[in-house]
Protein backbone atom coordinates (compact mmCIF):
# COMPACT_ATOMS: atom_id res chain seq x y z
CA UNK A 1 0.00 0.00 0.00
CA UNK A 2 1.54 3.53 -0.67
CA UNK A 3 2.24 5.90 1.97
CA UNK A 4 -0.72 8.22 0.27
CA UNK A 5 -3.19 6.10 0.49
CA UNK A 6 -2.38 5.71 4.05
CA UNK A 7 -2.69 9.21 4.81
CA UNK A 8 -6.12 9.88 3.16
CA UNK A 9 -7.43 6.62 5.04
CA UNK A 10 -5.79 8.51 8.11
CA UNK A 11 -7.24 11.81 7.61
CA UNK A 12 -10.68 10.14 6.43
CA UNK A 13 -10.98 8.28 9.93
CA UNK A 14 -9.06 10.66 11.91
CA UNK A 15 -12.28 12.14 13.46
CA UNK A 16 -14.09 15.65 14.07
CA UNK A 17 -10.54 17.32 14.88
CA UNK A 18 -8.54 15.89 11.95
CA UNK A 19 -11.51 17.12 9.43
CA UNK A 20 -11.65 20.59 11.13
CA UNK A 21 -7.68 21.26 10.64
CA UNK A 22 -8.16 20.08 7.12
CA UNK A 23 -10.84 22.14 6.29
CA UNK A 24 -9.07 25.43 7.63
CA UNK A 25 -5.80 24.42 5.67
CA UNK A 26 -7.86 24.35 2.41
CA UNK A 27 -9.64 27.64 3.59
CA UNK A 28 -6.23 29.32 4.67
CA UNK A 29 -4.44 27.63 1.04
CA UNK A 30 -7.11 29.70 -0.94
CA UNK A 31 -7.15 32.94 1.06
CA UNK A 32 -3.05 32.79 0.91
CA UNK A 33 -3.22 33.63 -2.92
CA UNK A 34 -6.77 35.10 -3.07
CA UNK A 35 -5.33 38.17 -0.53
CA UNK A 36 -2.99 40.13 -2.45
CA UNK A 37 -5.32 39.97 -4.97
CA UNK A 38 -8.14 41.58 -2.96
CA UNK A 39 -6.05 43.64 -1.81
CA UNK A 40 -4.65 44.97 -5.36
CA UNK A 41 -8.36 44.88 -6.12
CA UNK A 42 -10.00 46.72 -3.70
CA UNK A 43 -7.48 47.22 -1.07
CA UNK A 44 -7.60 47.16 2.32
CA UNK A 45 -11.72 46.04 2.35
CA UNK A 46 -10.84 44.20 -0.39
CA UNK A 47 -8.71 42.08 1.89
CA UNK A 48 -11.54 42.52 4.65
CA UNK A 49 -14.20 41.00 2.36
CA UNK A 50 -12.01 38.17 1.31
CA UNK A 51 -11.14 36.87 5.25
CA UNK A 52 -15.23 37.56 5.69
CA UNK A 53 -16.04 35.12 3.10
CA UNK A 54 -13.73 32.67 3.97
CA UNK A 55 -14.31 32.92 7.23
CA UNK A 56 -18.35 32.55 6.86
CA UNK A 57 -18.05 29.68 4.48
CA UNK A 58 -15.47 28.08 7.16
CA UNK A 59 -18.04 28.49 9.84
CA UNK A 60 -21.15 26.77 7.86
CA UNK A 61 -18.92 23.94 7.11
CA UNK A 62 -17.68 23.89 11.09
CA UNK A 63 -21.51 23.73 12.17
CA UNK A 64 -21.81 20.71 9.36
CA UNK A 65 -18.95 18.85 10.80
CA UNK A 66 -20.83 19.18 14.71
CA UNK A 67 -24.07 18.16 12.98
CA UNK A 68 -22.76 15.36 11.47
CA UNK A 69 -21.41 14.44 14.70
CA UNK A 70 -24.97 14.79 16.45
CA UNK A 71 -26.28 12.01 13.33
CA UNK A 72 -23.69 9.35 12.78
CA UNK A 73 -24.19 5.97 11.40
CA UNK A 74 -25.68 4.49 7.92
CA UNK A 75 -29.46 4.83 9.47
CA UNK A 76 -28.84 8.43 9.76
CA UNK A 77 -27.35 9.32 6.55
CA UNK A 78 -30.45 11.30 5.21
CA UNK A 79 -30.35 13.47 8.14
CA UNK A 80 -27.04 14.06 8.10
CA UNK A 81 -26.74 15.03 4.77
CA UNK A 82 -30.20 16.98 4.49
CA UNK A 83 -29.77 18.71 8.03
CA UNK A 84 -25.70 19.44 6.83
CA UNK A 85 -27.41 21.60 4.09
CA UNK A 86 -28.63 24.18 6.41
CA UNK A 87 -25.57 25.38 7.88
CA UNK A 88 -23.46 24.26 5.03
CA UNK A 89 -25.48 26.70 2.79
CA UNK A 90 -27.44 29.44 5.21
CA UNK A 91 -24.43 30.68 6.67
CA UNK A 92 -22.50 31.60 3.93
CA UNK A 93 -25.36 32.88 2.29
CA UNK A 94 -27.21 34.60 5.21
CA UNK A 95 -24.20 35.73 6.40
CA UNK A 96 -22.98 37.65 3.27
CA UNK A 97 -26.07 39.07 2.65
CA UNK A 98 -26.36 40.46 5.85
CA UNK A 99 -22.93 41.64 5.80
CA UNK A 100 -23.43 43.28 2.08
CA UNK A 101 -26.32 45.03 3.28
CA UNK A 102 -24.84 46.35 6.94
CA UNK A 103 -21.38 46.62 5.92
CA UNK A 104 -20.55 49.00 3.06
CA UNK A 105 -16.54 48.46 3.51
CA UNK A 106 -17.30 44.46 2.82
CA UNK A 107 -20.01 45.37 0.14
CA UNK A 108 -16.85 47.65 -1.64
CA UNK A 109 -14.96 44.83 -1.47
CA UNK A 110 -16.93 42.06 -3.11
CA UNK A 111 -17.83 39.98 0.07
CA UNK A 112 -20.48 38.31 -2.60
CA UNK A 113 -17.53 37.54 -5.13
CA UNK A 114 -15.55 35.57 -2.28
CA UNK A 115 -17.99 33.66 -1.39
CA UNK A 116 -18.04 32.30 -4.89
CA UNK A 117 -14.64 31.87 -4.48
CA UNK A 118 -14.70 29.93 -1.12
CA UNK A 119 -17.67 28.08 -0.72
CA UNK A 120 -17.43 25.41 -3.71
CA UNK A 121 -13.60 24.84 -2.58
CA UNK A 122 -14.63 24.40 1.25
CA UNK A 123 -18.04 22.04 0.04
CA UNK A 124 -15.71 19.78 -2.06
CA UNK A 125 -13.47 19.23 0.75
CA UNK A 126 -16.90 18.75 2.97
CA UNK A 127 -18.30 16.15 0.66
CA UNK A 128 -15.45 14.33 -0.01
CA UNK A 129 -14.89 13.73 4.19
CA UNK A 130 -18.50 12.63 4.16
CA UNK A 131 -18.59 10.15 1.38
CA UNK A 132 -15.31 9.22 1.96
CA UNK A 133 -16.06 8.41 5.56
CA UNK A 134 -18.35 5.23 4.49
CA UNK A 135 -17.00 2.12 3.59
CA UNK A 136 -17.65 0.63 0.45
CA UNK A 137 -21.44 -0.67 1.42
CA UNK A 138 -22.60 2.33 2.35
CA UNK A 139 -21.84 2.06 6.35
CA UNK A 140 -19.47 3.88 9.05
CA UNK A 141 -16.33 2.20 9.40
CA UNK A 142 -16.82 3.02 13.32
CA UNK A 143 -20.15 1.73 13.02
CA UNK A 144 -20.38 -1.12 15.68
CA UNK A 145 -23.70 -2.63 14.62
CA UNK A 146 -23.78 -5.84 13.02
CA UNK A 147 -24.50 -5.86 9.18
CA UNK A 148 -26.39 -9.03 8.93
CA UNK A 149 -28.97 -9.74 11.42
CA UNK A 150 -28.39 -12.53 14.25
CA UNK A 151 -30.93 -14.79 14.71
CA UNK A 152 -30.89 -16.13 18.35
CA UNK A 153 -30.94 -19.59 18.78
Amino acid sequence: MSPNSDLVRRIVRGGFLVHAVLLYVTMMALLVPVAPVAWVISGAEGVAAAVAGAFLCFSGGMLTLVWNLAFPGPKLLVVRVLGGMLPRMGVPLMGGLALQIAVEPLAEGGVLIYLLIFYPALLSVETWLSVASLDGSGHDPGDSAPRQPTKNV
